[in-house]
């Protein structure tokens, strides 16, 4: 469906209501944990998101939904929710109804033994090593993925959450793109220098 925000194209949308908290949205892609990052060899394919589908957990484990496809029911692995990578960050003057939250589906789900398995809108674009993250959850993690949830009640809405942009080399975001909290931008960028801190 077409967004409500002029020029941003497509938008992900509510039909119906969502209660605060719920989870709404699946963001699709591959999955790159943090362990892989760090090599130069895969780095360097991370440079160019010119729509902004490349999203980071707070372990650091990197979504990667550029080549995630718009219409997600297509075979047998579609999953409506699969969505999140077409929600949009809000116009200026506007609150979000999301939040991000990051999702381990784990053995003790059994997704596989009741055919739920087929749901996860993730791959692992390389395996997390057996010492990286996967030896730092408490559950055997199957699959790492990210998520939309209600910030508030949400009723036949357009899904908004903060992209939480980073400035770019030279300090700048791009000009569609407003801060949504001041506040939280500070603390994020918090260097440690701050007086009033």
């Amino acid at each position: 469906l077409r967004s409500a925000i002029p020029g941003a194209g497509r938008g992900a949308y509510v039909d119906g209501a969502a209660m605060a908290g719920s989870l709404v949205a699946f963001l699709p892609g591959e999955v790159w944990p943090k362990e892989h990052l760090t090599n130069k060899a895969f780095r360097s394919q991370f440079g160019v998101d010119p729509n902004y589908h490349l999203s980071i957990r707070y372990d650091d484990i990197l979504i990667d939904a550029r080549r995630a496809p718009y219409t997600v029911l297509n075979d047998v692995r579609s999953n409506p929710f699969a969505i999140a990578h077409v929600a949009n960050h809000p116009p200026e003057g506007m609150e979000p109804n999301c939040r991000t939250v990051a999702l381990n589906f784990t053995e003790n789900m059994a997704l596989e033994r009741k055919g739920l398995d087929r749901y996860v809108p993730n791959t692992y674009a390389r395996e997390p090593m057996y010492l990286g993250q996967k030896a730092l959850d408490r559950d055997v993690v199957m699959m790492h993925g990210f998520g939309l949830i209600a910030a508030r009640d949400i009723c036949n809405e357009e899904l908004l959450y903060d992209y939480r942009l980073s400035p770019g080399a030279n300090g700048t975001y791009p000009e569609w793109y407003s801060v949504c909290n001041e506040d939280e931008l500070r603390d994020r960028w918090w260097s440690g220098n701050d007086k009033d801190q």
